[in-house]
């Protein structure tokens, strides 16, 4: 499919950056190269369909949308791509070569290169009996070094994936034919295969790949053990959705017996907003742990139970759950890092709710000193970004701004998952700022994190955050006298926290939210 763009009545080259904030867009510096450029040019992008972050599609529009009128953007794909086509074919930018159009005639098929492929494979399966075994029923011993050097030097369809030729993989026509093979196996020795996969992952460290090969295996014992050991490597990388993805495969039966996997469950259906789920799997995890008296275990539950009695707007049960974490986890205690700042956090946000600032200052006082003896960087960048929210709650703008002028630059880019809070907060910054100047680069800088942030926790499932980036959108789009649209913001977000009693997020936003609401 190739994509023409002209006659879009862009802005001459150079402008482009007088537009938008520096350092927003990150095509831009891709556009204003290509405007210098004095040739006809094509940028190619193949395998589209292979693309499922919402981020990428929205860059790929972007630079179609932007790019000088003589170049070409030609993307290959097995589906059509999320881009205005309808517009573009009715302004004739657009020209498609499809299926129907690359189809021969009888008289005109040759044989085609796939069909070469295959026959070259068969040929190599005939002439060398050692080389199609391994192909056909891969090992991990030293022959196979052997084995792999003989076909990678042959040329036959496997190609270096590093430097030092200890990863490869399969040509995808290679990979095609071995797993048309592979459907002709009757379904146990397909399972004996993803057992064997899961367990050689299992033995280099590289878990979560023995996780998918387990599930794909039916052996759901083994992925549970094996969810159970890659859950903190998981959550570290905020992969919530892919944890929450494994453990639906997971029956209740087996998550009874391993009460901490219960516990991730619990994290994970938190987060993705299905609070309902949280009981049961609570209830396991407290009955195994309460038996042997295990205090460290039993106060990461009560950091839990803090963490969805703060959304539910129960700051007694807030304040009770996480003092008492605060009482059972340890700092010396390797793996509970997190709960000690997390706890005076929960701890800090129900005292400012019962108007009590001193407290909650007192509080994260104690979370940044529990940050900086764990010698942890990213859990005291979340402890200051709590500060400059609770300043920011008190009025004190000035103090909120020093924070956002010391945090503005690591965050221009796109920052993670791990660092959503710090992001957040720069946007309430920035709405804050942007009521003087409706028109300025505040309200535009904090529309271009919020819509970045809602991408990321739309794709991840991430239903808490979700709700708190659209009550911020509202904020935001009301700062830009856009009523309608901020109405309909707030509206999303109420529809998402209605289930659950998620009130507190909409409460902890203050006097804005309040005169919102009453507007809308």
């Amino acid at each position: 499919m190739l994509l023409q763009v002209d006659r879009l009545g862009r802005a001459p080259p150079g402008t482009l950056g007088d537009r938008h904030a520096p350092g927003l867009h990150r095509n831009h510096h891709l556009v204003n190269a290509l405007a210098v450029i004095d040739r006809d040019m094509v940028l190619v992008l193949d395998d589209d369909h292979l693309i499922s972050a919402p981020a990428v599609h929205a860059a790929v529009a972007f630079l179609l949308e932007h790019l000088p009128n003589r170049d070409c953007l030609a993307i290959g794909s097995r589906a059509d791509p999320p881009l205005p086509l309808a517009r573009l074919r009715a302004h004739e930018q657009l020209v498609e070569l499809r299926a129907a159009d690359l189809r021969f005639t009888p008289d005109e098929r040759p044989k085609t290169k796939d069909e070469k492929a295959f026959d070259s494979l068969e040929r190599v399966s005939s002439i060398n009996h050692p080389v199609s075994s391994f192909v056909l029923r891969p090992s991990s011993d030293s022959y196979s070094r052997l084995i792999l050097e003989e076909i990678d030097h042959a040329n036959l369809f496997v190609l270096p994936l590093d430097d030092e030729q200890c990863w490869y993989r399969y040509h995808h026509l290679f990979r095609a034919f071995l797993r048309a093979r592979l459907d002709h196996e009757p379904p146990s020795a397909i399972a004996h295969l993803h057992r064997r996969a899961s367990a050689w992952y299992e033995q280099h460290q590289l878990l979560p790949s023995a996780v998918e090969h387990a599930l794909a295996a039916g052996d759901l014992a083994r992925a549970a053990d094996l969810i159970e050991a890659s859950a903190t490597t998981i959550v570290g990388r905020g992969e919530y959705a892919t944890l929450h993805s494994w453990l639906e495969h997971i029956p209740e039966a087996i998550l009874e017996a391993r009460p901490a996997l219960c516990l991730w469950a619990a994290w994970a259906a938190l987060l993705a907003g299905e609070v309902e789920r949280i009981a049961p799997l609570f209830l396991h995890a407290e009955s195994a742990w309460q038996a042997p008296g295990d205090q460290r275990r039993l106060g990461e539950l009560a950091h839990l139970q803090a963490h969805l009695a703060r959304l539910r707007h129960d700051p007694d049960q807030t304040i009770a759950a996480a003092e008492h974490a605060l009482v059972n986890l340890a700092e010396e205690q390797a793996g509970v890092a997190v709960y000690l700042p997390a706890g005076y956090i929960a701890l800090a946000r129900t005292q400012l709710a019962r108007g009590d600032g001193t407290a909650a200052t007192l509080a994260l006082d104690r979370a940044l000193q529990a940050a900086r003896r764990m010698e942890s960087p990213a859990y005291a960048r979340w402890v200051r970004a709590e500060q400059a929210r609770l300043a920011f709650a008190q009025g004190d703008l000035v103090a909120a701004q020093r924070w956002q002028a010391e945090v503005a630059p690591e965050l221009a880019g796109q920052p993670d998952a791990a660092r959503t809070v710090e992001a957040l907060m720069l946007a309430r910054v920035l709405i804050a700022q942007g009521r003087s100047e409706p028109r300025g680069p505040a309200l535009h800088a904090a529309h271009t994190i919020l819509a970045r942030l809602r991408q990321q926790a739309a794709a991840h499932k991430r239903t808490g955050s979700l709700i708190e980036i659209l009550a911020l959108i509202a904020l935001a789009t009301a700062a830009a006298g856009c009523r309608d649209q901020a109405r309909a913001s707030l509206q999303q977000a109420l529809v998402l926290a209605q289930p659950e009693g998620y009130a507190r997020i909409f409460l902890d936003e203050g006097a804005p939210m309040r005169s919102h609401a009453r507007l809308g």
